[in-house]
């Protein structure tokens, strides 16, 4: 029986190990664990360039269960849908933490900085890991967890929409802000050549020569 149970373990292990990572399925193999996934192209040259780097990264760690490192080709049919759920815009784009949210990461590509961040990522508090929570988070969590699926599914709408609200409006505001530098460099353009035009450069050569 327990040779049964053991042999079935390792089996699951191996089959999440060699699992394709999809939008429906990383919760599930990363379990408690927070994630750190690089988002590549085949194409890409900086993602060639980082390849060795995180293979290491990934040998380091594929046996870890405080930390969940892998990587998704979005140009693959799962690994797209993926990747436009995490808000992929270039190539590569590493996210770590939670998977239930992501956070970009800005450092360096080489594996001195993947490693050195990567001991930094630490598990969160969840409902499955409350030893981790403060008293504040304990009373939050208690809250969530006493409401209903579609009352969740509201306040998360409502949250996102401040977000994406707030994306807007800095969207807008650099519009905005280009719009105006476009309009002052036309201005000190338009004043440079009245300038030239009027006669500054006769003015100086005939300087020169009074001199």
């Amino acid at each position: 029986m327990h040779t049964t149970i053991v042999c079935t373990l390792f089996s699951l292990m191996l089959v999440y190990a060699t699992a394709t990572i999809t939008k429906d399925n990383l919760h599930e193999i990363a379990g408690d664990r927070p994630v750190f996934l690089k988002c590549y192209a085949p194409w890409c040259g900086h993602c060639k360039s980082m390849a060795p780097a995180w293979e290491s990264l990934t040998d380091e760690y594929k046996d870890s269960d405080t930390l969940f490192v892998s990587e998704v080709d979005c140009t693959s049919e799962d690994g797209k849908v993926l990747c436009e759920h995490l808000k992929v815009q270039g190539f590569p784009t590493i996210k770590y933490g939670s998977v239930h949210a992501l956070e970009d990461y800005k450092g360096g590509r080489d594996l001195e900085s993947l490693k050195k961040h990567a001991e930094t990522i630490k598990p969160g508090c969840s409902p499955k890991r409350r030893d981790l929570c403060s008293t504040q988070e304990i009373e939050q969590l208690d809250e969530l967890l006493g409401k209903s699926k579609d009352q969740l599914t509201e306040l998360i709408n409502e949250q996102e929409a401040v977000v994406l609200a707030a994306e807007e409006e800095f969207k807008a505001a650099v519009a905005s802000l280009q719009e105006s530098y476009t309009n002052l460099v036309q201005v000190k353009t338009e004043k440079i050549d009245q300038v030239q035009k009027s006669g500054l450069l006769m003015m100086k050569m005939v300087l020169a020569e009074l001199a």
